[in-house]
């Protein structure tokens, strides 16, 4: 029923355009917030709210708006001049507060908790564990009952150096959505490294998955990740590996794990260099009716396979949440707060809808929120699953493409991001405009 009138109420904001003009902006403001990009993109291009939900930051920076431009200039991490905006218009509504501190926040988490309304509790707490205002985090943050407050409580716990009871609360995150706990409790920080649980295996026939990894040097890391894909409680499984140019021992390590499980395949990147490319040579190579992404330094809660399929049911595609762990246990995400999230490379779909929609642009960054989007767009957002679990455990390194200042949420990597969000939002909208959605089965099932 509730996939049923989601589908319906975007069908209805889908006609925005044609509605009376007097309507047109209300609705598209609608689209916008129900990820209807493309919908509200075309009906009030330059409408502010539209281009501060859909993450516009350039074209929301050059606004006449000050609001507006406060978000365009804080998400392009410019928040000196977003402050003195602010400064100069302080009579911001609370929707208007939030809206500023989400933005503001992986670049001034000062910034951002003063902007936060009070009863925003879990936000603050991150901005204080965030400015190592470790007591006073503690003293606001609740008895933990939802999954962001005990990756708080966790956060909190391991700035403490109390890493035993760090444990204990990450592995009540998991626990209360009827997950095994991945942690022995121990005095050691945890790491994603000795994350290990185990599940019974489903019993019975399942439709095969192909699970696609692009792998870049990750001797240190690729077993750990294949170890947590083989004991996964779906068992028909095909574990492609998508060697891209390493140099290190990563094909090696690889073989010796393929000859322990033959659903393990080790192929080179026949595409565009780089791990979208790497992924795009994986799901030519995949025979499952279904297609997971994995990261070659991540791992998987032994039921990710199993729950992710199980939430997607008759749709198209299921996403799950995630947590990023530091190497000495840390509970960090770049852009603050929540740390509980939902990452695009973390996609279950069908392989007759990927077939359909296209591959990955073959990019640096950002090319699975590309490819998430531009699926929602044909099939329908309500044909694409939200998992709220946490089923994953990345691993945070200032090495990685996140913290790099080519392709991370700094300096020249935070204005590649941008400019790219900006041109495939455009390039969706145009490519859609006055274009029926997808006609697929899934609307049926």
């Amino acid at each position: 029923m509730a996939r049923w009138i989601n589908n319906l109420i975007d069908r209805w904001l889908s006609a925005a355009a044609s509605a009376p003009r007097p309507f047109r902006v209300a609705l598209a403001r609608k689209a916008a917030r129900r990820g209807l990009a493309a919908v509200a993109l075309n009906t009030a291009p330059d409408d502010p709210v539209v281009l501060t939900e859909l993450g516009l930051h350039r074209s929301a920076a050059d606004s006449p708006d000050p609001f507006t431009r406060m978000i365009g200039l804080a998400g392009m991490g410019r928040v000196d001049e977003a402050r003195r905006l602010h400064e100069a218009q302080t009579d911001l509504t609370r929707s208007q507060r939030i809206r500023l501190a989400r933005a503001a926040a992986p670049y001034d988490a000062l910034f951002a908790l003063g902007l936060l309304p009070s009863d925003q509790v879990e936000a603050r707490t991150a901005c204080l564990l965030a400015l190592s205002r470790i007591e006073e985090a503690e003293r606001l943050l609740p008895y933990p009952s939802t999954a962001e407050q005990f990756a708080l409580a966790a956060s909190a716990l391991n700035l403490r150096g109390r890493l035993a009871s760090e444990r204990g609360q990450l592995n009540a995150l998991f626990v209360r959505n009827g997950l095994e706990p991945p942690f022995a409790v121990t005095d050691a920080a945890p790491s994603i490294f000795e994350a290990k649980t185990s599940a019974p295996f489903l019993q019975g026939d399942h439709p095969l998955v192909s699970i696609v990894i692009a792998a870049r040097n990750a001797d240190g890391t690729i077993g750990n990740a294949l170890e947590s894909l083989t004991r996964q409680t779906w068992r028909d499984l095909q574990i492609i590996v998508v060697d891209d140019n390493s140099t290190d021992n990563t094909a090696a390590i690889v073989q010796t794990w393929r000859e322990r499980d033959v659903r393990i395949i080790l192929i080179p990147n026949a595409l565009e260099r780089g791990a979208y490319g790497a992924r795009n040579t994986g799901v030519a190579t995949a025979r499952g009716s279904i297609i997971v992404f994995h990261d070659a330094d991540d791992w998987a809660h032994p039921r990710r396979i199993e729950r992710q399929v199980e939430r997607m049911g008759g749709g198209a595609a299921s996403v799950c949440r995630y947590l990023r762990l530091t190497d000495d246990g840390g509970v960090v995400n770049p852009r603050i707060f929540p740390l509980v999230r939902y990452n695009p490379i973390f996609m279950a779909v069908r392989r007759e809808v990927l077939s359909r929609i296209g591959p990955f642009d073959p990019v640096q960054t950002g090319g699975d929120s590309e490819l998430l989007a531009r699926l929602e767009a044909q099939v329908g957002r309500w044909n694409v699953a939200r998992n709220p679990e946490c089923l994953v455990l990345a691993r945070w390194r200032s090495g990685s493409l996140m913290a790099s200042e080519e392709t991370g949420l700094s300096g020249k990597g935070i204005q590649a991001r941008i400019d790219y969000v900006e041109a495939w939002r455009r390039r969706h909208a145009n490519a859609f405009r006055g274009a029926r959605r997808l006609s697929t089965p899934l609307e049926n099932r």
